[in-house]
């Protein structure tokens, strides 16, 4: 029986690499009892699926953020006000 330093070795080695029969059974045995290595699991999936999702939205260039035409005349009067005061 694998221990939790072992399965969640094993489960982020998972994250990178096709693991052994042996190792997969021994992991999925090992998550079947285990509650802590079964959440650390849940939770280096849902980190993999953001860091996908970010990679993917930078590939699209989602992460261009559109302001507003208010937004912008906000900004622009600020660095005006600002550059007067160094004057």
């Amino acid at each position: 029986m694998l221990k939790c330093k072992d399965a969640s070795r094993l489960r982020s080695q998972s994250q990178d690499r096709r693991l052994t029969l042996r190792e997969k059974i021994g992991l999925r045995l090992h998550l079947w009892i285990c509650d802590s290595c079964r959440e650390f699991s849940r939770q280096l999936q849902l980190i993999r699926q953001a860091c996908q999702r970010i990679e993917e939205s930078e590939q699209i260039g989602v992460n261009a953020v559109e302001l507003s035409s208010q937004a912008k005349t906000r900004i622009l009067q600020e660095l005006a006000a600002k550059q007067n005061k160094k004057d």
